[in-house]
């Protein structure tokens, strides 16, 4: 019974330290004129095919439940082949992401 009292005194003790007092916080005020701040902003725009990739929008307008990567899509409108031997097409023959496929984004920084 002791050890229990013990063993939830310590815990109580451990949350109530990971609190903030009011007086640590500090507020830096942002001048309003200085202007606008650029920053680093993630590529989005489905229209041109940048995506993240994984990204499951690019299941859509598949009609066997594969992959319609850009390049494949490009290549079927154009009434050409698909070329399987480029990574990027080839993609599209995958019904799904590996679960172990990194994420990658675009990022597109400040000049």
């Amino acid at each position: 019974m002791m050890t229990k009292k013990t063993t939830l005194a310590a815990a109580i003790i451990l949350i109530a330290a990971c609190g903030e007092k009011a007086s640590d916080v500090t507020i830096n005020a942002v001048d309003p004129d200085a202007g606008a701040i650029e920053s680093s902003r993630i590529v989005f725009n489905p229209s041109d095919g940048d995506l993240a990739v994984p990204n499951d929008l690019l299941f859509s307008g598949s009609i066997d439940g594969t992959l319609e990567m850009p390049n494949e899509v490009d290549s079927k409108e154009a009434g050409e082949a698909v070329d399987f031997s480029d990574p990027a097409s080839a993609i599209g023959a995958l019904d799904g992401w590996s679960t172990m496929m990194p994420l990658q984004l675009n990022v597109s920084l400040p000049d």
